[in-house]
């Protein structure tokens, strides 16, 4: 018996080889914030406007475009994610990827995202080595998730241990010795 076709990778693996789904969601900021997206198409096209009017030349208002539209590209498509026991798969309309959890030490979180933190020290290098998690009101499943494949979050203890990637620059620096 051929192994079914897993619609979320594409790939031919069986269902029961793949890991357990812990948390699955999916995340269209675009559509679900329309004003901020209405706001976002305006600026653009005002940019590209000002761009037209300075360099009276179409290379560079493209360009611009292309610039602007690259940038907000996350914004603007969904993004899939799925919190599996061997990690975060996360699906866009340019690929897929796995992060493995042992990558990760805690998370932050905010109210529209949680970062996925690759060292227990405050670094601002987390925005950049870890992983972003758009939420779509699901902000309590999805630390719930993230304790249960064993990653702490911000309210974790710290006994004897450097701050976590969440301290802020005044925290650090009441900390520190006054000269």
């Amino acid at each position: 018996m051929a192994p079914q076709e897993d619609p979320t990778t594409g790939s031919g693996e069986a269902a029961e080889d793949r890991p357990e789904v812990i948390l699955e969601w999916s995340v269209h900021p675009a559509r679900e914030h329309p004003r901020r997206t209405l706001a976002a198409l305006l600026v653009i096209v005002a940019v590209l406007g000002l761009v037209g009017a300075t360099f009276g030349s179409p290379f560079y208002v493209v360009l611009a475009c292309v610039f602007l539209l690259a940038a907000l590209f996350p914004y603007l498509t969904p993004t899939h994610y799925s919190l599996r026991r061997d990690g975060v798969w996360i699906r866009t309309p340019l690929g897929r990827s796995l992060r493995p959890w042992g990558q990760f030490r805690l998370y932050r979180a905010s109210p529209d995202q949680i970062l996925l933190c690759t060292r227990q020290t405050a670094s601002r290098l987390d925005t950049f080595r870890g992983c972003r998690l758009f939420l779509s009101g699901n902000a309590a499943a999805v630390r719930r998730a993230l304790e249960v494949a064993g990653i702490p979050g911000p309210d974790r203890e710290h006994e004897g241990e450097e701050p976590p990637c969440e301290a802020t620059e005044d925290s650090r620096a009441s900390r520190s010795p006054s000269p």
